[in-house]
């Protein structure tokens, strides 16, 4: 381990510098090693971080008896966060804007997805036939439409 002042380590394995031994040692194990402490007892989950072990727990085998539902409509969901996502959907605000032509997006992801339109990016592309979009569901609606036939021998 080079040291860069009383208080910088870095990792000798890439350019990752920090200033406690206990982050190096993470970064380490989650870039460079498949050391993997923390095990799911309940299935074959593995990480390097306790946190991540719990929210494995939670999100995977949480407890599924407890229901979230919305007030505005019938969706239900066993995570509150899930519900506080979906809570969006009833109402107008829309934090996220494109800056060619200003449409606004209550998710990044939408906003970045809508992004490809004004660069002509398709990134989403069948690989059945070879069918490229600019937006994941136009790929889906493409699979259904064209391809359907095709899915059900596969599965």
């Amino acid at each position: 381990m080079k040291r860069h002042g009383p208080t910088t380590v870095h990792c000798e394995l890439c350019d990752y510098g920090t200033y406690d031994k206990v982050s190096l040692k993470i970064h380490v194990m989650q870039n460079h090693t498949f050391e993997r402490p923390f095990k799911c007892d309940l299935c074959e989950f593995a990480t390097t971080l306790k946190p991540r072990l719990n929210q494995h727990y939670q999100r995977v085998h949480g407890d599924k008896t407890q229901i979230f539902k919305c007030p505005e409509c019938p969706y239900s969901t066993h995570l509150q966060k899930n519900l506080k996502i979906h809570a969006q959907c009833h109402t107008d605000y829309r934090p996220y804007c494109c800056e060619v032509c200003g449409k606004a997006f209550r998710r990044s992801g939408q906003l970045n997805e809508h992004r490809n339109i004004h660069t002509g990016e398709k990134p989403y592309k069948c690989e059945i036939c070879g069918y490229a979009t600019a937006a994941s569901g136009n790929l889906s609606k493409h699979k259904k439409e064209k391809h359907s036939n095709i899915q059900k021998l596969n599965i």
